[in-house]
């Protein structure tokens, strides 16, 4: 059979200074009787401060300066979390990106299986790499604005002179423009009339 280990980070972005755990999972392996892994770092970055072994019911377990091995008097089923480990960056580590990888190897009750190591990457970030982010343009929403008037200026002479000179159209509306009072017609009736009177007295005396 083969067996996977793969070591995971509960950060990946760290500083000068910072101390990082790490887990070791195992895929399942039936009748599993012992395993180890030796870690494999850039030591000018990283420093080996602690490890242990997650199971329970070993017979032999240890994990001293980057190595770790555990061992069952029975073989067993084996699968997930082996080992935890803690790794401090020094204050002299230089920005950039690092691995994490190991060596494993396992052993059921047949002897030894296949066995690779999944490894992890650390961005160390000092204070000369650390970006803050741009700040990103509020855009505000445009106001909508009346498209402007295409009239020319006769167009808009021509309007004038509608609303100064209003037309009066019968029935629609109720108050309609006053006539001029035709005086000379009121004269002539009154002239013709006072040459009638005496006509009409002679005619009544003859």
């Amino acid at each position: 059979g083969s067996a996977q280990m793969t070591i995971n980070a509960l950060k990946e972005k760290v500083a000068p200074g910072d101390t990082v755990t790490f887990t070791v999972t195992l895929s399942a392996v039936e009748n599993c009787r012992s395993a180890g892994v030796k870690l494999s770092y850039d030591e000018d970055v990283f420093e080996f401060l602690e490890g242990s072994c997650s199971l329970k019911d070993v017979v032999i377990a240890s994990f001293k300066d980057g190595t770790g091995v555990f061992t069952f008097g029975e073989p067993v089923a084996v699968a997930g979390e082996i080992f935890t480990f803690r790794l401090q960056v020094k204050e002299t580590a230089a920005a950039g990106s690092y691995s994490i990888t190991a060596k494993g190897n396992v052993r059921d009750a047949e002897g030894a299986i296949d066995t690779t190591v999944k490894g992890v990457s650390l961005s160390v970030m000092t204070e000369a790499t650390v970006q803050t982010e741009p700040l990103h343009p509020v855009t505000l929403p445009q106001e909508e604005t009346e498209p402007a008037s295409q009239e020319t200026e006769p167009e808009k002479n021509a309007q004038l002179a509608d609303m100064t000179n209003p037309v009066y159209t019968i029935g629609t509306d109720p108050v309609a423009p006053r006539k001029p009072f035709l005086w000379w017609i009121v004269a002539s009736v009154a002239v013709i009339a006072a040459g009638s009177v005496p006509v009409l007295i002679r005619r009544r005396r003859k």
